[in-house]
């Protein structure tokens, strides 16, 4: 018959299920158990002040080697000096104040035969550049434009836009339907 043993704490109880009548051993195999677990009391600490005994330079060990390895990856990272090429006249996009543009609408009510919104030809000029360099950024880093959908892409160029003209600049500005008739207009 094995003891059932709980531990909680400091404190251990055994359980022997047993009928006296049956076994006259009861009180040896009591004295055997409580035997074997101070034994093993007395073992586990044993082992237990053997290992906080070496705890502290096990501790102090893994700090020096730690230490040696952070300090190699500093003088190999300092000692390594990586070459970075600036592309040749490659200015940056987004400028320190950002332009209005004023767009003239033809009136609305009407319909003026040949008239269109239009911006000044410098403007158009700079809004090509402005494309031209995001689309130059793009050739740079096609794996961020990889798998894009044509909204997903025109939604970059609108952010450079917006970053260089204020008001909202919009994808599909003016979308016509039918005959010519202005069906969405925000103007930039």
């Amino acid at each position: 018959m094995r003891p059932d043993a709980i531990i909680q704490g400091n404190t251990i109880s055994v359980r022997f299920i047993t009928k006296l009548k049956e076994d006259p051993n009861f009180n040896r195999l009591i004295e055997n158990t409580i035997g074997e677990i101070e034994t093993n009391i007395q073992n586990l600490n044993k082992d237990i002040q053997k290992y906080n005994g070496e705890l502290e330079f096990i501790i102090k060990r893994f700090i020096k080697e730690r230490k040696e390895k952070l300090l190699l990856r500093e003088k190999i990272s300092k000692s390594i000096e990586v070459p970075i090429k600036r592309r040749k006249n490659f200015s940056a996009l987004i400028p320190i104040k950002r332009k209005k543009i004023i767009v003239e609408l033809p009136e609305l009510t009407k319909k003026i035969e040949g008239s269109n919104p239009s911006i000044a030809v410098k403007v158009y000029e700079n809004i090509l550049y402005v494309c031209y360099n995001m689309g130059h950024a793009m050739e740079f880093n096609p794996n961020t434009f990889e798998g894009l959908e044509e909204p997903q892409i025109r939604d970059f160029f609108l952010v450079m836009l917006n970053a260089f003209y204020e008001s909202a600049a919009t994808g599909e500005t003016f979308n016509k339907l039918g005959e010519g008739r202005i069906t969405t207009m925000r103007a930039i």
